[in-house]
């Protein structure tokens, strides 16, 4: 049986899903290359905006303080989930039957680092 013929004796075709795909590879790398530098760049802003209070009053900081510690935290632990998704796009097996998996994790990463983001910047109270 060749790698084009389909399983005739359950008729789902899948001989032709566990095929190799051809550059199962892009979708990751595209995926890697636009979510670590965007992740490195909003830990700096994110670790950065502590400064955001240095002038601020003692009922600002009283506020802003354990939010932000709060959202930090929120914020760092959630990096977790892109990272997860872009090692799970890059070690699913690179079949033709895994292609649309590995695009949606793929696409993802970026996504998920986003809305982790967005969430510690609504988590902090800001003066």
């Amino acid at each position: 049986m060749s790698d084009t013929d389909t399983d005739t004796g359950t008729g789902t075709g899948t001989a032709q899903n566990n095929t190799r795909t051809q550059r199962p590879w892009i979708a990751p790398l595209v995926s890697t290359f636009i979510t670590l530098p965007c992740g490195l760049f909003a830990f700096a802003v994110a670790a950065l905006s502590a400064m955001a209070c240095d002038s601020c009053s003692e009922a600002e900081l009283n506020r802003f303080s354990p939010s932000y510690a709060t959202g930090f935290n929120v914020f760092v632990l959630g990096l977790l989930l892109p990272l997860g998704l872009l090692l799970a796009s890059w070690s699913l097996a690179w079949q033709q039957r895994n292609s649309d998996r590995r695009l949606l994790l793929a696409l993802g990463a970026p996504v998920s680092l986003l809305l982790v983001f967005l969430l510690f910047r609504g988590l902090v109270d800001w003066p």
